[in-house]
Order: C-alpha cells, then structure tokens, then sequence
C-alpha cells in the first residue's frame, strides 16, 4: 500500500514538471515583453500607446496561460505562479544593466552656462532659464546661482550629527 501511494506522488510531481515550465514560458513572454517594450517606449513617438497595449496583451496572455494550465486545481496554479516568478529573475538577470558605484551626474543648463555637477547619491538633471543649486557633498561646496529657481541639495554626509537631517 506505501508503495503504492509513493508511485502517486511521484505521478503527481512528474505531472507538475510541465506545469512549472508553463510558467516558466509564461514568465519569459510577460517580462521579456516588458523589457522590449521599454525599450521600444523610450525612443517611441506616442510612448503611452506603447505602454498601454504591452500591458493590455501581457496580463491577457498571463491570465489565460494561468487559467488554462491551472484547470481549475490550486495546486497546479501555485506550481506555474513559481514558474512565472523563476522566469521574472531569468530575465532580470539577463537583461539588467551591471551595477556601478553611485556616481551621480547633475547637468544644468542655464542659458550661456553649463555645468556638470557630480554628487553620489542623486541624478537630477535640470533644464530650466534660472535655478540656483546650493550643492553640499562630501568635501565639496558648490553655489551655482542663477535668477529664478532655488533648489538647496545635500549629498550624502560623513559625519553621524548630519546624517538625519540630509535630504
């Protein structure tokens, strides 16, 4: 009789394989869809249409693949849920830029003047007529003022007196 109950459950588990690599499938085609459509949207005339209709066929394609493949057993829907999940970190690792240090560029434009201001911490990049940045950053104080907008920033601080009051 144990026997016979072990040959079940492993029927069972073999029977689930095809379920996982469903979910797996599904995964791929949900966030390799959403990487192509950022890459698509970012350089698109109308970025919202883009975004929307991703959206719209991507949940229609994962929900039907979930309800199809669950058929009605929660057991099966769990099992291609982790799929889907194995699938989003797949992909993520495949198509993330590698990390760097946090090396922040701060372009303003001003008319006349241009200034590339790096901080860690913070990427802000200013286009405006006036703006008057109050920069503190470790070991550097620049006041770059110009007529109309004042924006005070603080990069991230050394010292423990300052640490919670930094923006």
């Amino acid at each position: 009789m144990n026997k016979m109950m072990n040959d079940i459950m492993i029927n069972d588990m073999l029977n689930l394989i095809p379920v996982l690599l469903t979910g797996v499938l599904l995964g791929v085609m949900f966030f390799g869809g959403l990487w192509w459509t950022v890459q698509k949207g970012i350089s698109a005339r109308h970025p919202g249409g883009w975004f929307f209709f991703s959206l719209l066929l991507r949940m229609s394609l994962a929900m039907a693949g979930f309800y199809f493949v669950s058929d009605g057993h929660w057991e099966r829907l769990l099992v291609s849920l982790s799929g889907f999940f194995i699938a989003r970190l797949i992909v993520t690792r495949l198509t993330g830029l590698p990390v760097k240090s946090p090396s922040i560029s701060l372009p303003v434009k001003s008319p006349g003047i241009s200034l590339p201001i790096k901080c860690p911490g913070i990427s802000l990049p200013f286009k405006s007529p006036g703006i008057s940045l109050p920069v503190k950053s470790p070991g550097i104080s620049l006041p770059v003022k110009c007529p109309g907008i004042s924006l005070p920033f603080k990069g991230p601080s050394t010292s423990t007196k300052e640490a919670g009051h930094a923006a």
